[in-house]
């Protein structure tokens, strides 16, 4: 019926509504609709629509890598203290006590560092290297954790982790 003004008849035709398509599968939306009943408890609908971020993640051997440096360098400095206090201060005239102090203060700060992901570096193969080389000071310990680096160090996700993490990484370098 024609909506009427002051008793008039109103001389435009009523508009008709848009005639419907079929929706097809690729123009449904699957967005989550916005809520206006706030009154309700849905606790579990706002689980429904939360969707976690998507975060690379640190693969375990790396960590690894990092508590076996952490762990070798603490080790290495109790065992220079034990020599220096063992010896009456005779082990100052070897090297490889120097070469111990120097590497475990190296290895706590790295170890510390990747294993608190705050680690923005290169891969530590240098460290490792030297984590064997301390078998001079008689350092079974740290040799074998220094095999064990390089062997997890080698794994391609750990090595593409700390190539990711270092300073000169750029996107295209994604191929390896």
């Amino acid at each position: 019926m024609p909506e009427v003004r002051h008793g008039a008849p109103d001389p435009r035709p009523a508009p008709t509504p848009p005639a419907e398509e079929p929706r097809r599968w690729r123009d449904r939306d699957d967005r989550p609709s916005r809520r206006d009943d706030r009154d309700r408890d849905d606790r579990d609908d706002r689980d429904d629509d939360y969707r976690p971020r998507r975060r690379r993640r640190k693969p375990e051997k790396a960590g690894a890598i990092g508590g076996m440096l952490l762990g070798g360098g603490i080790y290495a400095l109790v065992q220079v203290a034990l020599m220096v206090l063992g010896s009456t201060g005779f082990c100052c005239l070897w090297p490889g006590t120097y070469f111990a102090l120097v590497w475990g203060i190296m290895a706590i700060i790295r170890g510390a560092a990747i294993t608190n992901d705050t680690d923005r570096g290169e891969a530590p193969r240098a460290l490792l290297i030297c984590q064997i080389i301390t078998i001079i000071n008689f350092d079974v310990v740290n040799m074998i954790l220094g095999i064990l680096g390089l062997v997890f160090l080698n794994e391609p996700d750990v090595d593409r982790y700390f190539a990711r993490n270092s300073p000169d990484y750029y996107e295209d370098d994604d191929d390896r």
